[in-house]
This record gives structure tokens, sequence and C-alpha cells, in this order.
């Protein structure tokens, strides 16, 4: 219902987010994960997020290694905006 919601007035204000641009992110979470290393869950905001872009997270940096899906662990080269994805880096 909630969603909806959100839908509905993202769609009457016409709230769009610029995929032709740098992704800027929001961590969820992190943790390290035995074979991966440090994995970010993380909500795509702006732009689009690619294996290789460099990241920042506070006063962390690093090259993203891998992006994994949330749902199924699914490998991807490329995620776009309001996309939750798993960063290895």
């Amino acid at each position: 219902d909630l969603l909806d919601k959100i839908m509905l007035q993202a769609e009457i204000q016409d709230i769009k987010a610029n995929p032709d641009r740098d992704a800027e992110c929001i961590v969820v979470e992190a943790n390290v994960e035995k074979g991966l290393g440090t994995v970010a869950t993380t909500l795509v905001q702006k732009g689009t997020l690619r294996v290789g872009d460099v990241f920042v997270a506070g006063e962390t940096h690093g090259k993203v290694r891998a992006l994994l899906s949330t749902s199924n662990n699914d490998r991807m080269k490329e995620v776009g905006p309001s996309t939750p994805v798993r960063v290895v880096g």
C-alpha cells in the first residue's frame, strides 16, 4: 500500500532520476563475507553504478569489483536508479 502511494506521487510529480551521470547511493548495511570480502547493500539514488567505478563511503574508498543482485546473487554489470544492489569492493 505504501509503495503504491509512493509510485502514485512520483508519477503525479513527474519525479525521475538521471541515469546518465555518476551514481549516488545510500549504504543500507555492510559486512564481511567469506570468499567475497567487504560487501555493502546499497540503493542507487541517482545515476548508474558500474563494475570498475570508484566509490567513497565515509572514510572508506575503493573500486567496485562486482555487483550482485539482492534477491538471487546474480552478477550484474551495471545498475540504474532506484535499484538495490550488493556492492563487492
